[in-house]
């Protein structure tokens, strides 16, 4: 079964770079999810081989949305910067859970009327209710 991730990596290229910890790292960046004036990277691992999908996003959009977001950006900042690794000189957020339950969860914050059709399919619901 093919994901949402699937048709835009076999026309790109992913960037490589350093972790904190020295370790290199393949990452994609979505297209639909990455915004020029975006201030946190949320990333997900793609394979076990250790891809990673990146989303540039809006630490103000996941805050209004999300009381764990909320809470963890009204932390002591540099804590969470100086701990974090950092992807484009912004701090990055690793996610547990699956880029399919992440791509969906940010379109429904972004793109909210794409709820409504991707809500017709059992598989895409179980991810919205999930996050």
């Amino acid at each position: 079964m093919s994901s949402p991730t699937d048709s835009f990596l076999s026309d790109k290229r992913p960037r490589i770079h350093k972790s904190n910890s020295g370790n290199v790292i393949e990452t994609y960046e979505s297209p639909d999810l990455w915004f020029d004036d975006g201030n946190i990277v949320i990333r997900t691992v793609l394979s076990d081989d250790g891809a990673y999908i990146a989303y540039k996003v809006h630490k103000s959009i996941l805050a209004s949305h999300s009381n764990v977001f909320r809470d963890l950006f009204d932390g002591p900042q540099t804590a969470f910067d100086i701990a974090s690794d950092r992807y484009d000189g912004l701090p990055v957020i690793q996610l547990p859970d699956s880029p399919s339950e992440v791509n969906d969860f940010l379109k429904a914050l972004y793109f909210p009327e794409c709820v409504v059709s991707h809500l017709e399919s059992n598989a895409h619901a179980s991810n919205w209710l999930h996050l």
